[in-house]
């Protein structure tokens, strides 16, 4: 037995015990952490405006991806949060109500109609005053924090782009600081020896650089689309 065999909880030799349709198996494993760890859905969790362009579930981290992402946001003692990515505004509420009284948030969201959603979410939900949304490309907006710096990044959007954010989140990216890239996986995309999609060859040579890289620790997460963890060093 090798230990890729016994890597997930769908894996063979971690379901010896389970007698029930092996069809169900994911949708009983994801049921028994979300009901374990108390977790909402999003809808449940906060008052949402939605887009028709896309689902919350498609586009949208998992719940139990943003649960990690509160309790490592708490356990580092966080008081500084850059996202790229907003999309509707769910990550960075999260993400925001994990913070102390004092802390902030900054999100980067390019595209209007979503930024506007988030605006109106954040103002529903109270929270527009720990959240400051900037809309606009994030490869030019993160530029404008230099030399601001930041305790936590979570790196969720522009896919195609992910090697080219880490050069410069690197500089904002307080020591023992945590950078989080999600969908590391992308789709599986990354697992191909050749990455068929623009987004996969640009998360894939995110990868590249992360193995690489001196002054991190790091650990790829295979939940959800993948996630990937890297606390800089002091």
């Amino acid at each position: 037995m090798n230990f890729y065999e016994k890597m997930l909880p769908t894996d063979g030799p971690q379901i010896v015990n389970f007698n029930g349709n092996l069809i169900e198996l994911p949708q009983r494993i994801y049921n028994t952490v979300i009901n374990s760890s108390n977790i909402k859905s999003h809808t449940e969790e906060f008052s949402l405006i939605l887009t028709d362009r896309h689902s919350i579930e498609y586009m949208s981290s998992n719940p139990i991806n943003l649960r990690l992402l509160s309790l490592l946001i708490q356990i580092s003692k966080s008081r500084s949060i850059l996202e790229i990515g907003a999309f509707i505004g769910v990550s960075s509420m999260t993400m925001a109500r994990a913070l102390p009284e004092d802390g902030h948030l900054w999100s980067v969201e390019k595209t209007p109609e979503f930024a506007r959603i988030c605006r109106e979410n954040f103002r529903n939900n109270n929270l527009s005053n720990k959240i400051s949304l900037i809309e606009g490309d994030g490869l030019e907006v993160i530029k404008e924090f230099i030399p601001h710096s930041f305790d936590f990044i979570f790196l969720d959007g522009d896919k195609e782009h992910y090697a080219q954010y880490f050069k410069i989140l690197d500089n904002l990216l307080m020591p023992n600081g945590l950078l989080i890239a999600d969908d590391a996986f992308f789709n599986g995309d990354v697992l191909n020896e050749i990455p068929s999609t623009q987004k996969g060859r640009g998360v894939s040579n995110f990868l590249s650089i992360a193995r690489v890289v001196k002054g991190y620790d790091k650990l790829l997460l295979p939940i959800g689309n993948g996630m990937m963890i890297m606390r800089k060093s002091a």
